[in-house]
């Protein structure tokens, strides 16, 4: 516990004010063992100044940090990586060895990974940073998880193409970008949902931004239904990007988002804030070839830059029968 290298991280979270934008939960070694052998007659450490020093409150307090997801220098993202932005300029870990270090330490620190950060789903076909397992496969993802590890995942991020947040797949009662809701139900508590100008529908030939199979009718009262599974829901963000030429037509969606109220039933509902995120950054101006403008396979501008326009809807629950 007094590499330099942990402390620095433990002040770097410090100052992030544990503000995370991407997380993936890797399970630790020790999680494969059955937790009855890990937990039994521990040794208590007590020549550890951690164990006999410490108050609990503080000890908790370290635990978090030294299991809270860092981004891993190891790992960069490229400029025109589908996943890179300001924000996520290299894959992030979480480490786990402090689970491996002794029994008392594992019993008081083992629900730490898990509880604390968010678990993140990619419904992007090939765009999830490389070597995340499960990153589209939430059912893989959570049979993994022990029942007490799975009741405390309760942070959700879904990157989404478009198509898989508006069509359900046959013999499925979500769309995939939901599916999660189906595994955590009332365990849900915070949920962010990403669509960045990659994901909407025909941004290859540039076509205008829509979202009324949300908005409108029929749709916007499927989509609203979803959040039933999810009773317990505390936050809902949604996160949409687009270039800046079309930043106009992502002020009108918004503005309609910011109409939309959603019920979790039982007397609750999420309700909008006013105030909406906005941001800019200048990012690659194709991918894979094909120019974000809406101009097919122009090898020679993958990496020309553009400008991107960034904006979230929030949306937090409250008691209706309080409100009226």
């Amino acid at each position: 516990m007094a590499d330099g290298g942990l402390f620095k991280r433990l002040r770097k979270l410090l100052r992030r004010g544990w503000k995370n934008e991407r997380i993936k939960v890797v399970a630790p070694s020790a999680a494969r063992i059955a937790p009855e052998t890990l937990s039994s007659n521990p040794n208590l450490q007590l020549q550890s100044p951690l164990f006999n020093t410490l108050p609990n409150e503080i000890r908790n307090y370290i635990f978090r940090l030294a299991c809270t997801a860092y981004e891993d220098i190891r790992r960069p993202l490229a400029l025109n990586d589908w996943c890179h932005r300001p924000s996520q300029r290299f894959c992030l870990r979480i480490d786990c060895a402090l689970l491996r270090t002794c029994r008392r330490a594992y019993n008081e620190a083992r629900l730490v990974p898990v509880a604390m950060n968010r678990h993140t789903f990619w419904y992007s076909h090939g765009r999830a940073p490389q070597a995340v397992p499960f990153a589209s496969d939430v059912r893989g993802y959570f049979a993994k998880l022990e029942p007490e590890q799975k009741d405390l995942a309760g942070n959700l991020h879904v990157y989404s193409q478009q198509c898989a947040i508006q069509e359900i797949p046959d013999n499925e009662q979500l769309p995939l970008a939901l599916s999660a809701f189906a595994e955590l139900g009332s365990r849900l508590r915070e949920f962010r949902l990403t669509l960045r100008h990659t994901d909407w529908w025909y941004w290859e030939q540039g076509n205008p931004l829509d979202m009324s199979n949300m908005l409108d009718g029929e749709g916007a009262e499927r989509f609203k239904s979803h959040f039933l599974h999810v009773p317990l829901l505390e936050k809902f963000d949604l996160e949409v990007e687009t270039i800046a030429e079309k930043q106009t037509q992502l002020d009108v969606i918004v503005a309609r988002f910011k109409k939309y109220r959603i019920s979790l039933g039982e007397g609750r509902a999420l309700l909008p804030l006013q105030h909406s995120g906005t941001t800019t950054w200048v990012g690659p101006g194709a991918y894979d070839g094909t120019s974000v403008a809406g101009n097919w396979h122009i090898q020679s501008r993958d990496l020309l830059q553009h400008v991107y326009v960034v904006q979230t809807v929030h949306w937090r629950a409250r008691d209706i029968e309080e409100r009226s």
